[in-house]
């Protein structure tokens, strides 16, 4: 079955990679099973149809190709990385289909939002499940297993979504979701202990597209923008400004802040930014 399904890609063009595996790749821009393999968003091979399956990997690809993810971190707990992904994600949802993805093994933004018993984490080869939120968002929780592992799951919500915003947690410059990112947002919090810690996050993410975000500024900011962006050793690209409205939408577990903030606004630009990338 296997070389009858490698034998149909011997007209791919010359420029695809093809690789048989014994298990889903995470870094793979399609995968294609056989029947007698169960994987969730591959594209299935008929051995009695063999020449349909190169039209149905153009189309995966050309299906993927819409699909943007984002990926947000904070080298420091509390720096409002979950709140900055929730607001991506209700952003992306007027526009189109979006997914917000709970990638870190804790569950922290599940529980925030209160559906730590609503949302419970699947099994890597579960297909993917999400529940609806607010403003017409998804959520997503990986597989509570390691990051390559998660990242699978992650990356099979491409072709279902129009853009996929992930709270990261923890991340590595190799991990799946951040090499297929179109942009990597780093969310510091406006104090000298975060943005030094963001300096080594962001020396590993070098070859990548990121974006620095420093988060609180203003009142009750420790540091200025200039002296974040030394610490840092990378220009700040966007400010979001300390609010009491964005506090008080974290402590009621809510999914995005009002639109009429300061906050907010600012959101708003950035995620315009990130689209014309």
């Amino acid at each position: 079955m296997r070389l009858a399904a490698a034998a149909a890609f011997d007209q791919a063009p010359v420029e695809w990679r093809v690789t048989a595996d014994e298990a889903q790749a995470a870094s793979a821009d399609v995968v294609v099973a056989t029947p007698d393999v169960q994987w969730p968003a591959a594209v299935s091979f008929d051995p009695e149809q063999p020449d349909a399956l190169l039209p149905a990997v153009r189309a995966r690809l050309a299906r993927g190709a819409l699909g943007r993810l984002y990926v947000v971190t904070s080298p420091r707990a509390g720096s409002g990385a979950t709140t900055l992904a929730l607001e991506l994600a209700a952003r992306a949802a007027w526009a189109g289909k979006a997914c917000f993805v709970d990638r870190d093994p804790t569950g922290g933004a599940v529980a925030r939002l209160g559906l730590a018993s609503a949302v419970p984490s699947t099994r890597t080869n579960d297909p993917p499940a999400t529940v609806p939120l607010q403003g017409g968002i998804r959520l997503l929780r990986c597989p509570a297993q390691e990051a390559d592992d998660a990242d699978v799951y992650v990356i099979r919500t491409l072709s279902e979504f129009d853009t996929v915003v992930v709270d990261a947690g923890r991340i590595g410059a190799d991990d799946a979701v951040v090499t297929r990112a179109r942009a990597v947002l780093v969310v510091i919090a406006a104090t000298a202990s975060c943005a030094s810690a963001a300096g080594e996050l962001l020396e590993g993410l070098r070859d990548r597209p990121t974006a620095l975000v420093a988060n609180h500024t203003g009142w009750g900011g420790e540091v200025n923008r200039a002296e974040l962006e030394r610490l840092a050793g990378h220009r700040v690209t966007a400010e979001l400004p300390f609010s009491a409205a964005v506090r008080d939408a974290e402590r009621d577990g809510l999914c995005s802040v009002p639109r009429w903030t300061s906050w907010s606004r600012r959101v708003g630009r950035l995620y315009q930014a990130l689209e014309r990338l």
